[in-house]
């Protein structure tokens, strides 16, 4: 199955990435990833790819800051 990947704005308008694995246009089943620090959506492929390949919409969020989303590299805001 192909990675559909979009972006959205946050209310401070950085763009985030999203990984969509999306089974149909009405999934029954979602997983959402969100990975930890230092990490992004792209390091979960394989999880994804297992979910899907069972029939399981996947979607894999990276936070700010971290990869191919925008925010401060290495900042963690308290």
């Amino acid at each position: 199955m192909d990675t559909k990947i979009s972006h959205f704005k946050t209310s401070d308008n950085l763009s985030l990435e999203v990984q969509e694995y999306i089974q149909s246009d009405n999934p029954e089943k979602i997983v959402l990833i969100v990975h930890g620090h230092g990490e992004h959506a792209g390091r979960f492929q394989k999880v994804a790819e297992h979910f899907s390949g069972k029939g399981i919409s996947v979607i894999a969020l990276t936070l700010r800051g971290h990869g191919n989303s925008e925010g401060k590299k290495g900042h963690a805001p308290s």
